[in-house]
């Protein structure tokens, strides 16, 4: 896997980030607060790519050396992926709109 996608296992899905956040978007949002626009860009193009991966597992995150399973969440890999796509997004368009 990409070095940003461990980046967010270890960093940020630590085994007490629960302590931080209540849920995973909460944690991908602090993420977007946190990092760099080209930080959260390289994220958001290693998430895109994984979203065309078959069968991606529960434990994706876990292999890598983080602590989450979307399923903790009632998601699939796939709808957490877009779920943090999404959020990823809309930072990417608030910093277009802010230099426009």
């Amino acid at each position: 896997m990409d070095s940003i996608l461990r980046y967010l296992a270890e960093a940020y899905f630590h085994q007490d980030w629960r302590y931080d956040h209540s849920t995973s978007k909460s944690l991908m949002e602090s993420f977007v607060k946190c990092e760099t626009e080209d930080t959260v860009h390289e994220l958001y193009s290693c998430l895109l790519a994984l979203r065309e991966t078959d069968n991606l597992p529960q434990s994706f995150i876990n292999d890598i050396g983080g602590s989450f399973r979307p399923e903790s969440e009632g998601m699939s890999s796939y709808q957490w992926i877009d779920m943090s796509l999404s959020l990823l997004l809309s930072d990417n368009d608030e910093s277009t709109n802010k230099l426009g």
